[in-house]
């Protein structure tokens, strides 16, 4: 018996859009997790968020996402072009 197995032709645009859906999902969520972690840090009564450094750390959180992913894309798109020169 031959095992007949049909290559893997990719992806479909609805199978694309899915996993794009899922992954904004998961890191809504995780900002979401973040943002609840911090609150503590950010409430009223607590005597701590009285310096302006720890609210500007806390309003930092989106940049800092921002900035790690920009560096993920940038690393890997050097690695790309170095690859190329050789």
């Amino acid at each position: 018996m031959e095992n007949q197995t049909t290559p893997w032709k990719g992806y479909t645009l609805d199978e694309i859009r899915m996993h794009r859906i899922i992954s904004s999902t998961r890191i809504e969520l995780e900002k979401a997790k973040m943002a609840a972690a911090t609150q503590q840090y950010t409430s009223k009564e607590n005597r701590f968020v009285s310096s302006p450094i720890v609210s500007k750390l806390t309003n930092a959180l989106d940049y800092l996402d921002y900035a790690s992913l920009a560096y993920t894309i940038g690393k890997r798109v050097f690695k790309l072009f170095r690859k190329r020169k050789k």
